[in-house]
């Protein structure tokens, strides 16, 4: 079974784009499910979730970026 990830790049996303990454990649997954539950309930829940899931998500990540030190080396005479 192949594990699948969500990258995100190292700037801060909105709360808004992780919810649409989200969203798009529950619709692909669960697909199938589509026409079992109905399109509007199917979509209704899908959002749902993704805003469940954006919420915990953007709380996870660290409020500030790090600053990354620059390493600057002496020149020895």
């Amino acid at each position: 079974m192949s594990e699948t990830a969500v990258v995100l790049s190292s700037a801060r996303r909105s709360k808004k784009d992780i919810r649409k990454t989200i969203q798009e990649k529950l619709t692909v997954s669960l697909a199938d499910y589509r026409s079992i539950v109905g399109e509007k309930k199917f979509d209704n829940r899908v959002r749902k979730t993704a805003r469940r899931f954006g919420e915990d998500i953007v709380r996870a990540l660290p409020k500030k970026q790090k600053k990354v030190k620059k390493t600057t080396q002496e020149e020895s005479s």
